[in-house]
């Protein structure tokens, strides 16, 4: 069988494809990808997802799931999931 990976880009110190799970989520795949850098904004993350030929793109604060705020917003992904953190503004 094939593997099939979700991807991470951005600002995680190791981007690229991550291994899909059954269990992965969000925060999980981050983490595999090495953790945020140092100019990484976690409250801005997003997630691409396509659907039926439909894209669908969620806002992902990150910084709140860390903080065990809102652990709603750590999404179970799906196979081809694209995560992008974003660069923090200065």
């Amino acid at each position: 069988p094939v593997a099939e990976f979700v991807y991470v880009q951005g600002e995680v110190r190791n981007p690229g494809p991550v291994k899909y799970t059954r269990d992965l989520t969000v925060l999980r795949a981050i983490a595999q990808a090495g953790g945020f850098t140092t100019l990484a904004s976690p409250k801005r993350v997003t997630l691409l997802r396509e659907e039926g030929g439909k894209k669908q793109t969620l806002r992902i604060n990150v910084g709140r799931i860390m903080d065990g705020a809102d652990d709603s917003q750590d999404v179970v992904l799906k196979p081809n999931d694209i995560i992008t953190v974003p660069q923090r503004l200065f």
